[in-house]
């Protein structure tokens, strides 16, 4: 695990696939949970006389905690290379280095969870043959610890990239794995995190009862819960709305759709910045399916007014998208004055 870590952080044209390389479809074919156990066993690293234990633990659950709510409320420009580079140093020394079985599997867990984040961030910055490359390490790392309901975490990750690109099939079949593996396993709110996946690939299939049927589940699982904050699966009621709306969007039923996407803006945590501008975007886009250019404005209006504390690709794409929808209505004198703004934070963002 740590040479794969490694290898990720190689800068271009010496092997990596940090900044290259292509999104497989066969990588996706991955086992539920393989048969079998890995050591947890570690060569002596040449030198060191310190063994892994409680403090370098301790390192990685809080800067896990930090690069997530700063990818949160940032996007991942703000947190993708330290954390890259975080993992391919300290994190690869610490996984050569002697350890205790106990400490071992809970060093894999945390740098699992680390690796998952750093996949996220890939995926946030349109990155994907690298984020799929820290979603199957994010795999090995919860295999080798043991833990069932970190790697059910990491198969959804790959299934959500999966959906993204359009490859649906693959992502209902990851999906389906994650929610096989991770529900006797996972704690209510990483369930109603699994769940709510499978209810939106499930509805793509055409399945819209089985779909039905799993945000219900996702509810449930979330009104058994008490409220906590987790920096990798978090999962609360602005989510569950939020998949809501995905799957209202993808049946075209806009007017479904916006009351979701309320209601998620409602419910939304602060601090979540990133995901309070893209559900923005997507309700102007809905708004405007139905007619509502003057709402669909005054939504952009609060979109823009986020998006330049935001490093995220995903935004960036969003904000072409509004460029494109008010270009048709750009003599009206709100959505023109929303246009000319959009294009001069476009021509920024690529200034920087």
């Amino acid at each position: 695990m740590a040479a794969m870590l490694e290898h990720l952080d190689q800068p271009p044209g010496q092997g990596s696939v940090t900044r290259s390389g292509v999104y497989s479809l066969t990588s996706l074919t991955v086992p539920t949970w393989p048969a079998q156990g890995t050591s947890l066993s570690a060569s002596k690293l040449s030198g060191r006389e310190v063994p892994v234990g409680p403090e370098q633990i301790s390192v990685c659950q809080t800067l896990l905690s930090v690069f997530s709510q700063n990818d949160a409320a940032f996007g991942a420009g703000s947190v993708l290379e330290p954390l890259r580079r975080f993992l391919a140093t300290s994190v690869t020394d610490w996984l050569r280095a002697p350890a205790e079985p106990r400490f071992r599997r809970e060093l894999c867990t945390a740098t699992a969870q680390m690796a998952y984040l750093c996949a996220f961030a890939h995926f946030d910055s349109n990155l994907h043959p690298q984020a799929q490359q820290y979603y199957l390490a994010s795999l090995s790392l919860a295999h080798e610890g043991g833990d069932r309901a970190g790697y059910a975490v990491g198969l959804r990750g790959l299934s959500v990239q999966a959906h993204a690109l359009g490859h649906f099939q693959h992502a209902d079949r990851l999906a389906t794995q994650a929610v096989h593996l991770g529900i006797p396993h996972a704690s209510p709110p990483q369930q109603a995190f699994l769940l709510g996946q499978l209810a939106v690939t499930r509805a793509v299939a055409g399945d819209l009862r089985a779909s039905n049927h799993h945000l219900s589940a996702a509810e449930q699982r979330l009104e058994s819960a008490h409220s906590a904050w987790a920096p990798v699966g978090a999962y609360h009621p602005a989510s569950l709305a939020l998949q809501h709306a995905t799957v209202a969007r993808g049946l075209h039923d806009h007017q479904r759709a916006v009351r979701e996407l309320q209601l998620s803006l409602r419910y939304r945590p602060e601090g979540e910045n990133r995901s309070r501008a893209i559900t923005l975007a997507h309700l102007a886009e809905a708004q405007l399916s139905l007619g509502h250019l003057d709402l669909a404005c005054h939504t952009w209006a609060e979109f823009l007014a986020l998006y330049p504390q935001i490093a995220s690709a995903r935004a960036d794409d969003l904000l072409k998208s509004q460029v494109a929808s008010l270009r048709p209505h750009r003599r009206n004198r709100t959505a023109g004055s929303l246009l000319e703004q959009a294009l001069y934070l476009r021509q920024l963002r690529y200034r920087s």
